[in-house]
């Protein structure tokens, strides 16, 4: 993740392709690499496995689901169903991950009700 987090996806990616596939942490950190490369379609089922496979409410639940429902944005995604989404997890969970995953969940709101008012 320190590759990642000093934006530097392509040496991450080369990092992680030499790791078990099954490792639910390298997992993401392929799926990331691919997100970061614009290639949501191809992040997005790596990312609902990560996060159907995560601990529910742990951090790297919430960062494959926060991606997820990204992936879908960015896919074109009927925002309504996206809104939906973060509607239901903002009720079940209150805390959303703690305050960075809400300021990102807030922000991925914000730009799904934005795609939907230009429709």
């Amino acid at each position: 993740m320190a590759l990642l987090d000093a934006d530097r996806p392509d040496e991450a990616r080369k990092l992680a392709e030499g790791q078990p596939t099954k490792d639910i942490d390298w997992q993401f950190i392929r799926a990331e690499c691919t997100y970061r490369s614009k290639a949501y379609r191809d992040a997005l089922p790596v990312f609902n496995g990560v996060w159907k496979s995560s601990e529910e409410g742990g951090r790297l639940w919430w960062r494959a689901l926060l991606r997820n429902l990204q992936c879908h944005t960015e896919i074109g995604t009927d925002p309504d169903e996206i809104l939906q989404s973060i509607r239901q997890y903002q009720h079940h969970h209150k805390g959303m991950g703690g305050p960075a995953m809400q300021r990102e969940f807030e922000t991925l709101r914000k730009r799904n009700e934005q795609r939907k008012a230009a429709r």
